[in-house]
């Protein structure tokens, strides 16, 4: 293609109107998106674009005249010439609703999103048939007809808008079918529907239930569809087929670290253990300062209303010195006990006990602070912890999200009669915001705040905030602040 040309354009710019076209004349990345070579096809999409762009904007009487394709007399180059007609632009007189309003009319005047005097564009006239269309949908209308009808008065250019609605019969669930789960039991993705069998079909809850599906981090992805069955006019299938990805782990890791020295570690980790959807991880690691063995399991459904539990063990031993910090170490064992309750779709309020034990060496040159804490506390804590934790999610997937929010705010505070008392509370957020593809920015954020109370007058030292190092605060060795 060596030129494309529109003519009869005044009230557009032409590069504004070029712009639309995926079809262009020859330039610098041509060799690499092959957009100079002539479509038949394509240059019929990017009329129809053309199209789309004059109607958007109130030119409801656009129109492409003609269209001339011509080759060079060596038949190497094409020109393609476009001539319109623009018309005038039209403005909304009037919206109305007609037909079997099965719901509430003032509901429905909501959705309408083309308002009088408002400027014709057709695709807020798709966009609200659209809308009341769903609604319709989240009522069992299934298969509800909307059709925005324009009745056009060329000598006032205004159009009057009539929304014609047919719902048809109200449309059931027979069965919600699932596949291309190989080795996640059927169970797991049944008790995230929000849809019932034999309940009428809602837009909304067939999309809800696919977006717990992608909460979950098993799938790479879900698509649902809803075939009528055969020789009926108001049942549906609910067919889900998902495409699972990888959700075990097993690590096994050597290497060196400047803040943490030489690194040896392993572990297991599985989200969905042998497909029932329970959590379950071990873990041991060893650095030059932190020896660690955890062990932990999860079940997301203890009970049917979504209630969990889970269990953990744990063991550390930290020498701090070795972590830019002062010169002490820490011995610690316990195990905790969690449950956690569904508050709705995107709230969860969980609760913890956990029982430890600290015991702490400290050599003679540790500061006075930290020898005076012993003095007065001793070296050894047994301490009975408290938590509760609420968490909040928008996110569009439980693995790699792209889209939504998340927040989660945490209390934990030691049992009064404690050897130690004190509490801390944490505040984490993170907001994605998608670009283009598989681009995305987020934002986050983490905040604490923690203090003694009772016979303990501050936050013990050892359970400071740290922060420092890389993926932190720049211009400090890792952990050096607190």
């Amino acid at each position: 293609i060596s030129h494309i040309n529109v003519v009869g354009n005044s009230a557009v710019d032409k590069e504004n109107l070029l712009g639309q076209f995926e079809l262009k004349p020859s330039n610098l990345w041509s060799w690499y998106k092959s957009d100079d070579k002539y479509s038949r096809e394509k240059l019929g999409g990017d009329l129809e674009r053309l199209r789309s762009y004059y109607l958007d904007r109130g030119y409801i009487r656009f129109n492409v005249e003609s269209t001339q394709v011509s080759l060079s007399p060596n038949k190497e180059d094409v020109f393609i010439s476009v001539n319109v007609h623009e018309g005038d632009v039209y403005t909304v007189k009037n919206v109305s609703l007609a037909g079997d309003l099965i719901v509430d009319e003032e509901i429905l005047e909501k959705l309408i999103i083309i308002k009088e005097d408002d400027t014709f564009s057709r695709r807020k006239l798709t966009l609200t048939q659209d809308l009341i269309s769903k609604r319709l949908g989240n009522e069992g209308f299934t298969f509800a007809s909307v059709n925005g009808v324009p009745k056009i008065n060329d000598e006032e250019k205004t159009v009057d808008l009539t929304f014609f609605v047919e719902p048809g019969k109200r449309t059931y669930v027979r069965r919600i079918n699932f596949t291309g789960n190989e080795s996640t039991m059927d169970e797991v993705l049944r008790r995230e529907m929000v849809q019932m069998e034999g309940g009428w079909a809602s837009t909304e809850l067939i999309e809800q239930s696919k977006s717990r599906l992608e909460q979950l981090g098993f799938f790479k992805g879900v698509n649902v569809e809803t075939p009528k069955v055969p020789g009926t006019d108001d049942l549906i299938d609910v067919n889900y087929n998902v495409e699972e990805q990888p959700s075990g782990s097993l690590n096994l890791s050597i290497g060196y670290s400047s803040s943490d020295g030489m690194i040896i570690g392993s572990s297991v980790s599985q989200n969905n253990f042998m497909g029932t959807g329970k959590k379950m991880s071990t873990s041991v690691n060893k650095t030059d300062a932190v020896t660690s063995l955890n062990l932990s399991f999860n079940n997301p459904y203890y009970t049917v209303d979504g209630i969990s539990r889970g269990y953990s063990l744990f063991y550390s031993q930290t020498d701090f010195s070795e972590l830019s910090l002062s010169d002490y170490n820490t011995d610690t064992y316990g195990g905790r006990s969690t449950f956690g309750f569904p508050i709705n779709s995107r709230e969860r309020l969980s609760f913890s006990v956990e029982v430890s034990n600290t015991e702490m060496q400290v050599s003679a040159g540790a500061p006075l602070e930290i020898q005076d804490f012993i003095s007065g506390q001793g070296d050894e804590f047994a301490e009975l912890t408290l938590g509760s934790q609420w968490s909040w999610t928008t996110l569009n997937r439980g693995l790699f999200p792209t889209a939504g929010a998340k927040q989660t705010l945490a209390l934990e505070a030691t049992a009064p009669g404690s050897e130690l008392e004190y509490y801390r509370v944490t505040y984490n957020a993170q907001k994605y915001f998608p670009i283009q593809g598989e681009w995305t920015f987020r934002i986050r954020t983490e905040l604490g705040f923690g203090d003694g109370y009772g016979d303990t007058d501050e936050l013990p030292f050892f359970r400071n905030f740290r922060a420092g190092g890389v993926g932190s605060v720049r211009g400090f060795t890792t952990n050096s602040l607190g």
